[in-house]
C-alpha cells in the first residue's frame, strides 16, 4: 500500500509539517525535512 505525505515548511515558525491525507489525524512536525518526515511518522 503506498500513502502520500505532504511536506510544508512554514517561515513564520521555521520548521516543518508533514501529513497523510488518506489518513486522517496523521500528521508531524519537526525542526528539520528529515525530523518531519521520517522519525516522526514511523
Amino acid at each position: 500500500m503506498t500513502l502520500r505525505v505532504v511536506l510544508e515548511y512554514d517561515d513564520v515558525v521555521n520548521s516543518w509539517a508533514a501529513y497523510c491525507p488518506e489518513l486522517p489525524g496523521i500528521n508531524s512536525c519537526g525542526a528539520t525535512l528529515e525530523e518531519a518526515s521520517t522519525v516522526n511518522l514511523q
